[in-house]
């Protein structure tokens, strides 16, 4: 999550990346642009059993919100930085087994004390699916689905994760 402060002709004086979750406290008075992204779905992963067709699609994107705000030196935020779909222990083996990945989580920046109302929310992206059949019937298997956003002035839905099609 990135926080732009700059001054009343929008040169920027400096950037502020927030990497995990927190209260943030406003170093400066100016204007603000913060950008807000939720976490990024995780693709699911397979392993071929013999005689198996598998389908694995990839984790849709995280959503994007952005908003400028007026600011004064301390007012603070409160920010939740959204984790990415990580399962560590997702590991199928040569037996055929997959595994679904995991949603992205959500992302919100809102103020506390702010002379500006802000509240952003950037939902996670959505997991990818992993399965496998032994039909080789055509079938079209779609991505994750993009997180949403609101509550800035431009906001984004991410990005549809990969989707495969067998024919």
């Amino acid at each position: 999550m990135a926080v732009l402060l700059g001054s009343e002709n929008l040169s920027v004086i400096e950037e502020v990346v927030l990497l995990s979750s927190q209260t943030y406290t406003a170093l400066r008075t100016g204007i603000a642009e913060v950008t807000c992204i939720g976490g990024g779905g995780q693709g699911g992963c397979s392993a071929r059993a013999q005689d198996a067709i598998v389908n694995v699609t990839g984790g849709g994107a995280g959503g994007y919100s952005r908003k400028r705000i007026a600011i004064k030196a301390g007012d603070t935020f409160t920010v939740v930085v959204g984790a990415g779909g990580n399962d560590a222990n997702q590991s199928p083996n040569n037996s055929g087994n997959e595994e679904d990945g995991n949603d992205g989580g959500e992302s919100t920046f809102t103020n506390d004390t702010a002379i500006s109302t802000i509240a952003l929310d950037s939902n996670g992206g959505i997991k990818g699916i992993a399965n496998q059949t032994t039909t080789a019937s055509g079938a079209t298997y779609a991505g994750g689905a993009g997180g949403t956003a609101s509550g800035g002035d431009v906001n984004y839905t991410g990005g549809r994760g990969g989707t495969i099609t067998r024919s």
